[in-house]
């Protein structure tokens, strides 16, 4: 866990119920929102909880640097980096211990500040997130992917969805869904400003 605390030193100072992001993760969301600001941005975060409900990572984006360095984009390829790093040349033991703390994404939960909208970059979000995926989301977690604050109403979004390859529409069934926590909610809104 040493190599996740030097990647974000916030790492495992919040939990919830595991896929139920609550109110105590809008003080992470909103800080990383503030730096998507810094770095170009609208505002958007991207937290990854683990299985257990454990915040791992809460990243914004550097869309001042490259526009596609979005706060997803950021966190998931730090989480694999991470993984990579930790397992790469490792004896099988070692691996399975990384593999057992920091699992497969999909097992977790990615929580964005911001729901995706029309944009180039929503849509490359969800296609990133689909390669995230590599396959089907798992039975037991079907909200693998959920947002705080709308910015499609829920028809539009998915019919979005429902318009993108068979890959996935079909077998990763990507849908976002909202965070069924409103204290969530009003919390980032009240952080967030807006």
């Amino acid at each position: 866990m040493q190599g996740l605390k030097q990647l974000y030193p916030d790492a495992l100072a919040y939990r919830s119920m595991p896929q139920q992001p609550d109110a105590g993760l809008a003080p992470f969301l909103a800080q990383a929102m503030q730096r998507d600001r810094e770095h170009g941005g609208a505002g958007d975060a991207v937290a990854l909880l683990d299985g257990f409900g454990n915040l791992l990572l809460c990243m914004g984006g550097r869309l001042s640097q490259s526009g596609i360095r979005s706060a997803f984009m950021e966190t998931t390829r730090a989480y694999a980096q991470l993984r990579y790093k930790l397992m790469a040349g490792a004896a099988p033991e070692r691996q399975q211990e990384v593999q057992q703390y920091l699992g497969h994404p999909k097992v977790g939960t990615f929580v964005f500040a911001l729901g995706p909208d029309a944009s180039a970059l929503s849509f490359m979000n969800l296609g990133a997130y689909g390669s995230t995926m590599e396959g089907p989301l798992p039975v037991y977690n079907p909200a693998q992917f959920q947002y705080v604050l709308p910015r499609l109403t829920g028809t539009a979004l998915t019919e979005m969805c429902a318009a993108m390859p068979p890959l996935y529409r079909d077998v990763i069934r990507i849908l976002p869904v909202a965070v069924a926590d409103q204290s969530l909610v009003s919390e980032l809104r009240t952080c967030a400003g807006s």
